[in-house]
């Protein structure tokens, strides 16, 4: 399965380890705050990413705005392009 994050607004995921096949952030704020995630976020454009407190996430964005909070890890897939 996967997460979907729809509608506007912010949801905001707590002290929990997402493993699915992806997360999908469709509209909105999605902001992971203390998780890990180890799948990939798959993100419309006008969505955006935070990444907050410890939060660890093993995978890939395609494509969306993040916010890397203090303490927050991103672990860069190999094939990975980041532009700004």
């Amino acid at each position: 399965g996967s997460v979907e994050k729809s509608g506007s607004g912010t949801l905001t995921v707590s002290n929990t380890t997402l493993t699915q096949k992806a997360v999908n952030l469709n509209e909105g704020t999605l902001t992971l705050n203390d998780s890990t995630v180890t799948t990939d976020v798959i993100a419309q454009r006008g969505t955006a990413l935070k990444l907050t407190g410890s939060t660890v996430l093993n995978g890939a964005i395609d494509p969306t705005n993040v916010t890397l909070a203090s303490g927050a890890t991103w672990n860069i897939p190999d094939n990975a392009t980041v532009q700004s």
